[in-house]
C-alpha cells in the first residue's frame, strides 16, 4: 500500500444535499474497478466513457459532479494525452471535480495532475478508504475551483501556493505522497506526516484558514535529499511563547493539552513534536513563518 497514513482518516458525514438527489459521475476507461471506489452510501447516476474521445463528448452534453479516469498507460503524459485532458475539462462545468487512478505514475503525471486541477491523484496499490475520503471531499467542498496553483513544475523541484484551508492541505499532502521519492514505505510514511502536520500548522496558525490567504510549498529533490520548504503569510512565531504546543516541552507532551483547553483551542499541538522525530532536520527562519524540513536519502538511493 503506498497510501501511508490514509487509513487514519475518519471519513466524513455525507451532507443532507447528498443525500437527497443522485450524485452525477462518469467513469471514463476500462477499469470495472471505478464503480466500486464510490462510497456505497452514495446514490449514484453513473454514466460510462471508455475512451477519452467519448468522455468529452459526454461531458458536453451533460453536467457531472464527479469524473473518475482510470489511466493505465505507462510512462509520462504524451501530448494527445494532455490534449484530451485539456478538452475535457474545457468541455466540463467548472464545478466538476476530477479524479485520477494511475496505474503506473512517475513525477510527471502528478505534476500535470496539479497542473490541470485534478481534485485528486491516486497510484495502484491505493487505500480504498482514501479514494472514498477523497470523494467525499470532491462532493462536499468550499467551492473554490481548484484551491492550488503550479508555480515551477520541474519533477526535481516542484513549486506551488495553496488556499489556506484544511481541504486544499489535505489534497496537496496527496499530491506530494504520490510523488516517486526513493523510500522505504516505513521513511515515505514518515515523511508526508511530518509535511502534512507542518502544512497544517502553516494554514491554521499562518493562514488563519483564510481561504483568501495562500501558503507556498516547495519540493526538491536531490541526490542526497528530499526537502520541503513551507512558507505561511503569518506574522511567525517565537518557539518559547508556544505554550500550547508539545514541543515547548518535550519531556511531557501532554503538557500544553490544560493551555489548549484553558485558550478554547482544539485538540492537538504535537506537529511541531511530531515532525522533528520523522525527519532529519526541522529549520525554521528567525521570523517562524517558514519552515525546512529535510529527509537524507540512501547513497545509491533511485526516485
Amino acid at each position: 500500500m503506498n497510501q501511508q497514513g490514509a487509513g487514519r482518516r475518519v471519513l466524513c458525514v455525507m451532507s443532507p444535499s447528498l443525500t437527497t438527489r443522485p450524485v452525477s459521475a462518469l467513469l471514463v476507461g476500462p477499469s470495472d474497478e471505478l464503480e466500486s471506489l464510490l462510497p456505497e452510501e452514495l446514490p449514484r447516476d453513473l454514466d460510462r466513457a471508455k475512451t477519452p474521445a467519448s468522455a468529452i463528448v459526454r461531458l458536453a452534453a451533460k453536467a457531472y459532479d464527479i469524473v473518475l479516469i482510470d489511466h493505465t498507460s505507462e510512462g509520462e503524459l504524451t501530448q494527445e494525452q494532455l490534449a484530451y485532458l485539456r478538452a475535457a475539462q474545457a468541455a466540463a462545468r467548472p464545478e466538476t471535480r476530477f479524479i485520477v487512478i494511475a496505474s503506473n505514475t512517475t513525477s510527471g503525471k502528478v505534476v500535470e495532475a496539479l497542473r490541470h486541477g485534478v481534485f485528486a491523484y491516486f497510484s495502484r496499490p491505493f487505500d480504498l478508504d482514501a479514494v472514498r475520503y477523497a470523494i467525499i471531499q470532491a462532493l462536499t467542498g468550499s467551492g473554490w475551483p481548484f484551491g492550488i496553483e503550479v508555480l515551477s513544475d520541474d519533477p526535481d523541484f516542484i513549486s506551488v501556493r495553496l488556499r489556506c484551508c484544511l481541504e486544499t492541505a489535505e489534497r496537496m499532502a496527496q499530491f506530494m505522497r504520490e510523488l516517486p521519492c526513493g523510500l522505504s514505505d516505513a521513511d515515505k510514511s514518515s515523511v508526508s506526516t511530518a509535511f502534512s502536520e507542518l502544512l497544517v500548522n502553516a494554514i491554521e496558525h499562518g493562514g488563519k484558514l483564510n481561504s483568501n490567504e495562500w501558503v507556498c510549498v516547495s519540493r526538491v529533490r536531490t541526490k542526497h535529499t528530499i526537502l520541503y520548504l513551507i512558507h505561511d503569510p503569518g506574522e511567525g512565531f517565537s518557539r518559547p511563547n508556544l505554550k500550547h504546543a508539545a514541543i515547548t516541552n518535550p519531556e511531557d507532551p501532554t503538557a500544553h493539552v490544560e493551555v489548549r483547553a484553558s485558550q478554547n483551542m482544539r485538540p492537538g499541538g504535537f506537529g511541531m513534536l511530531m515532525a522533528t522525530r520523522l525527519v532529519d532536520e526541522v529549520i525554521y527562519n528567525a521570523r517562524g513563518n517558514e519552515v525546512i524540513l529535510i529527509k537524507y536519502l540512501e547513497p545509491g538511493t533511485n526516485a
